[in-house]
């Protein structure tokens, strides 16, 4: 993977401890899906997305990471959220940097990553700015990829018909079992 630099990381609001992953990293079935994902822009051009879904540990904002970096690399802009958060950027107005809000950067980003989408929120309105945020990028072709502990059935109850909107733009991607990849072991030596 081309190297990029640690300002464009930053100003992707990939956390730190995601720098160091790689695709060798990600397990198998997942590794492979995300690899076909990655190799043209022709998923990122017609707004295609990823649902990570899975058990917690399994590696699936790692792999967020990895996408990241790779179309990154290429020249796409991209920016991780977590998703408890997109509610506060709404009322607050967050801003990115001096030109624009965190909504407007969410909005205009070629790949949005929001990261942990739960079966608990804090509200309703947390709920439906997740929502909106996400009708709006399927609606203008933006691709986003979504990390969840929440299954697919869980995702359609909680949500309703924003599960059709997941079934229409984002292949899924589960991963089943807890990472035991050399990551682990690289991110302990780097954070110490």
């Amino acid at each position: 993977m081309q190297k990029i630099g640690v300002d464009f990381l930053k100003r992707m609001c990939l956390p730190a401890i995601f720098w160091s992953a790689r695709l060798e990293d990600i397990e198998v079935p997942a590794r492979d899906t995300i690899r076909k994902f990655c190799e043209t822009d022709s998923h990122i051009k017609a707004g295609h997305g990823l649902f990570l879904t899975g058990v917690l540990g399994g590696g699936k904002t790692s792999a967020a990471g990895v996408v990241m970096q790779l179309l990154a690399a290429r020249g796409h802009l991209c920016l991780y959220i977590k998703a408890d958060d997109i509610a506060e950027y709404y009322i607050k107005e967050t801003p990115f940097d001096c030109d624009e809000t965190m909504i407007e950067r969410i909005t205009r980003v070629d790949l949005l990553v929001i990261d942990d989408l739960k079966l608990k929120s804090r509200d309703s309105f947390m709920d439906a700015a997740v929502e909106r945020v996400f009708r709006s990028r399927m609606e203008a072709l933006r691709s986003t990829i979504v990390t969840s502990n929440l299954t697919s059935a869980q995702i359609q109850h909680k949500f309703g018909p924003l599960y059709d909107c997941f079934q229409e733009c984002l292949y899924t991607v589960r991963f089943v079992a807890p990472r035991r990849s050399g990551l682990q072991e690289r991110l302990k030596q780097e954070f110490k």
